[in-house]
């Protein structure tokens, strides 16, 4: 359950306001803010998200304290700091957009490891591209790119980002799809 000594809402702003709140699991309580906001309706804004924080043998401890960013109705970006004892500091960051006829997003990840490589330097990075359109009734295109620096960040990221794939879709049909694969590249899995 959530408490609060004060709480405000304000139907016609679509936000409620929260001084000394706690959260509780029964009687326990887990987590306590002096100040908060909250929506209460599809409205968004800008600001700090849930932080996340763990422990692993290949990590250490580490913390994530996402930022949002509504920068307009129809796109938004978050900024995701990320520190792990063990490996340094990696900031991401990710752009949504959404169009009449099309949506994607872009998104990519920087760390300066502490941990030593002799295959590469310690800068590794990530860099993802999504996006899908129907510029015109029966065709569609999907394009979806992920490129890794190496295998150490796929590590720091859980598997997330399994390697490189490229992947360029063309359809005029539902049924209907061409590909494409840059030589040397595994083939990329794709949805159907």
């Amino acid at each position: 359950s959530l408490s609060a000594s004060e709480m405000e809402i304000d139907q016609k702003a679509g936000w409620g306001d929260a001084r000394h709140a706690v959260l509780r699991l029964g009687r326990l309580p887990i987590f306590y803010t002096p100040y908060f906001t909250f929506p209460v309706d599809d409205r968004r804004k800008s600001g700090f998200l849930m932080p996340s924080w763990g422990t692993s043998l290949d990590l250490g401890s580490e913390i994530t304290i996402p930022y949002y960013l509504n920068l307009a109705p129809n796109y938004d970006a978050t900024i995701t700091p990320r520190w792990m004892s063990r490996r340094g500091v990696m900031l991401g960051g990710e752009m949504r957009f959404l169009g009449e006829r099309q949506n994607g997003s872009l998104s990519g990840e920087i760390l300066d490891d502490k941990v030593d490589s002799d295959l590469h330097d310690n800068r590794r990075s990530a860099f993802k591209i999504t996006h899908k359109s129907n510029p015109i009734s029966g065709l569609h295109t999907r394009i979806h790119a992920i490129e890794v620096s190496d295998m150490e960040l796929v590590v720091a990221n859980r598997g997330e980002h399994a390697g490189v794939s490229y992947e360029v879709r063309l359809g005029f049909s539902p049924d209907w799809t061409t590909r494409h694969d840059p030589p040397g590249s595994a083939p990329a899995q794709h949805e159907r």
